[in-house]
């Protein structure tokens, strides 16, 4: 898949399966399409053995913190961002490797990092960083930067709707999940 060297864990190939709501801006619509992948996976998962969530977030979080580290550079927002989103494949060490200098794989093939400095890492990945926050309301002073709130208004607002559904132990917050730069701006889920 893309000509890419599939890392440890990783697939060559995929099936994705979609479902739009179109014309809306609402965040019901957000909130919506979370219960529905809930009641999708539910029936196959629904067992003590197998651990599942469905991870939300928002872009406004990644795009108004950014804006506060003065990281202004689209290839190093692009590379910090590949970063925070490999945190649960290389855990928060790699992903510091990554907002640095860079790493090296165990085959010995080495990803160039963001080169941020100490302080900028240990806002985003640090003890008591950005990727520490485990539910919005952990996260809704990190910043006072206006983009940044919008991302945590909207997201309360999911969260308001969606933990009156019966899914609301599956449907969390992370931080972690930041892709889509170039499409999403609003809330994203995986």
């Amino acid at each position: 898949w893309r000509n890419e060297k599939p890392d440890p864990g990783r697939f060559k190939e995929f099936t994705q399966l979609d479902a739009d709501i179109v014309g809306s801006d609402s965040i019901l619509a957000d909130a919506e399409m979370c219960i529905l992948l809930a009641e999708i996976l539910y029936p196959y998962f629904a067992s003590p053995k197998i651990k599942w969530s469905i991870k939300v977030s928002n872009r406004k979080l990644i795009i108004g913190l950014l804006e506060d580290l003065k990281i202004k550079d689209d290839a190093i927002i692009s590379t910090v961002t590949r970063a925070i989103d490999k945190l649960d494949r290389l855990n928060i060490l790699g992903v510091k490797d990554l907002l640095k200098k860079g790493r090296k794989d165990s085959s010995g093939d080495f990803t160039k990092g963001a080169n941020l400095s100490d302080e900028q890492v240990d806002i985003i990945a640090g003890p008591k960083g950005f990727l520490s926050s485990e539910n919005i309301n952990q996260i809704k002073d990190f910043s006072k930067n206006t983009v940044f709130q919008e991302g945590v208004d909207e997201l309360n607002k999911i969260f308001e709707i969606t933990n009156k559904s019966k899914y609301s132990n599956y449907i969390i917050f992370s931080p972690s999940v930041v892709w889509g730069l170039d499409y999403y701006t609003g809330t994203i889920f995986e």
